[in-house]
């Protein structure tokens, strides 16, 4: 797998690619919480996402979204509508 370091915290990651091209950092080890399984090593892996109650023999990984202390500052905004509709009770 080819390695990179996180812009925001320098930990080393992977970028992986889902099947339908979605790209995500991916933590280089392995962790015992993670629910990623990653297939393939050259140059990006495919990624996919454990589903809930799924067990899976092989090692699993972490999102770097979900450890990077710095994950916010790269989240894209939703668009859940217009923003007229920011109020909480739907008034502009």
């Amino acid at each position: 797998m080819k390695t990179t370091s996180c812009k925001s915290c320098g930990a080393l990651i992977v970028w992986a690619t889902s099947d339908t091209g979605k790209a995500m950092p991916v933590d280089v080890e392995p962790s015992e919480g993670g629910t990623i399984v990653l297939h393939g090593t050259d140059p990006n892996p495919i990624f996919r996402v454990l589903r809930k109650g799924e067990k899976y023999a092989g090692m699993l990984y972490r999102s770097h979204f979900s450890t990077c202390p710095n994950a916010a500052r790269h989240r894209r905004q939703r668009n859940d509508g217009p923003s007229w509709m920011a109020g909480s009770d739907g008034e502009p």
